[in-house]
């Protein structure tokens, strides 16, 4: 077991699907695009380690299932990722799963979802953390859309920034490697929180030992997010993918569509948006990594200055 330490007694008491998608669980095989990774299925009232009393399966997606349960020992509310036992057939995964876990479960920040423990008993492997209230960024996306109710910009830059927060903290420890609406969630305060760290390079080994193709060959069900280094196979990746797929994030938050392709000047969609803040996302969008920002806060600086165009500049002139 991997214990987080100083866990705070007031976390609140939510509901998630943290980070599984927006699929209602209904059976134990995760369907994910490109895989089929089978769950284990566990009961309603069934205690794990003589103290996680499983509840209702609340969310499925490409890496497990998530369950509500109660932590008899803390007496709290607690969501638990059961995770495919597939991405453990080998000693090399579950020690790479093991280091990830050890990292995520030492995370404090505000803007990252608590990770407890990580257990691993036989085939059953699984994570607690918190339980969240609210949706993901996806859903409010989503609801945004049918409404007709684009986000402003500075709805859009409050929720990039908050999510370079996050990542400024984190890329002190790791690299979250999938950065994409499913994995953050809005609280009802309107708050976010940034999940499932670690699980993206676990899922893609997975798939390319499996499959025998490389890491271009695959499409990971969040290619628009991912950095072109990520999909080549053998590329180094480091915090300035996390960058690219933030900017991405930004791009979509504020034209309602997916970088696709060679993008053009935000401003043609977006009329309302200064040159220097179109120039920033650009920036952080380029193709070669030594062409972003050296790090994610300079792309966050970039933003908050963004509409001065001395500031905007590429990262050498920050």
């Amino acid at each position: 077991m991997i214990a987080k330490k100083g866990i705070a007694s007031s976390v609140s008491s939510i509901s998630s699907m943290g980070g599984f998608g927006e699929v209602p669980a209904e059976t134990g095989t995760c369907n994910g695009p490109g895989f089929n990774l089978a769950a284990p299925k566990l009961r309603s009232g069934t205690v794990l380690c003589a103290r996680y009393e499983v509840r209702e399966l609340i969310g499925r997606g490409g890496m497990g299932v998530v369950h509500a349960a109660h932590d008899r020992q803390r007496n709290q509310e607690i969501a638990i990722k059961v995770l495919a036992a597939d991405l453990f057939a080998n000693p090399e995964a579950q020690a790479q799963f093991r280091r990830e876990a050890q990292i995520t479960s030492n995370l404090n920040h505000p803007s990252v979802v608590n990770v407890y423990d990580l257990h691993m008993d036989g085939d059953l492997a699984f994570l607690t953390m918190e339980l969240l209230r609210g949706k993901t960024l996806r859903q409010e996306m989503r609801e945004r859309k049918t409404a007709g109710r684009p986000f402003s910009i500075e709805e859009a830059k409050r929720i990039v920034l908050e999510l370079c927060d996050a990542l400024k903290y984190a890329h002190h420890f790791t690299v979250h490697r999938d950065v994409k609406p499913e994995n953050i969630w809005i609280d009802t305060d309107g708050h976010l929180k940034l999940m499932d760290f670690g699980l993206a390079g676990l899922l893609l080994d997975h798939e390319r030992s499996r499959s025998g193709i490389s890491n271009a060959g695959l499409s990971m069900g969040t290619p628009y997010y991912m950095a072109p280094e990520q999909l080549k196979e053998g590329s180094p990746t480091d915090a300035r993918a996390d960058q690219y797929s933030a900017a991405a994030l930004f791009y979509e938050l504020l034209t309602g569509t997916v970088v696709a392709g060679m993008i053009g000047s935000l401003r043609k969609t977006r009329k309302d948006l200064p040159q220097g803040l179109s120039e920033v996302i650009h920036c952080a969008l380029s193709v070669a990594p030594e062409d972003r920002y050296k790090d994610i806060a300079a792309f966050a600086l970039a933003i908050t200055t963004g509409g001065d165009p001395i500031r905007w500049l590429p990262k050498n002139r920050i």
